[in-house]
């Protein structure tokens, strides 16, 4: 989901598509979802093949201790016309409070901290009351591709 916006008398977009919202339902399987962005202006997607295709991947079965969500920035397509450079991105994941969460990047492991997410930079929450983990993901490059971890709680 992108913030909500409107589009004006020529069809350009009032407001950056940022943060990218991932609302995630771990199934007893492994899912995918593929984000088609293009300009929304032109049909180039058509013939020139600027467009993005970012991939989201839910895997809850590979390892019976954790979900892995995985996000490959630009997984098809050569961009587009006013694509942005840099992403915000804001995971719900629906289910029991994690134990840990980590966000893999550029090779690197980030250990993030449970922490409340109004003024972070990143990080996650549990909300008992909707029975989610909310993540922030502090801003990657757009085309960039990261995983990240949700160890399971003990219940």
């Amino acid at each position: 989901m992108y913030p909500k916006s409107y589009y004006d008398d020529k069809r350009y977009q009032q407001k950056p598509r940022d943060p990218l919202t991932l609302d995630i339902y771990p199934s007893m399987g492994k899912t995918q979802f593929k984000l088609f962005e293009d300009d929304g202006i032109t049909y180039k997607f058509k013939t020139d093949s600027l467009y993005n295709i970012t991939l989201i991947e839910c895997d809850p079965v590979s390892r019976p201790d954790a979900v892995v969500i995985n996000i490959s920035g630009q997984y098809k397509g050569r961009g587009y016309t006013g694509m942005p450079e840099k992403r915000n991105y804001y995971l719900t994941i629906h289910g029991n409070k994690p134990r840990e969460v980590f966000i893999e990047a550029y090779g690197l492991t980030e250990i993030q901290e449970m922490v409340e997410l109004n003024n972070a930079e990143d990080g996650w929450y549990f909300d008992p009351g909707q029975n989610v983990t909310r993540i922030k993901v502090k801003t990657k490059e757009a085309k960039a591709s990261f995983s990240t971890t949700i160890l399971r709680g003990s219940s």
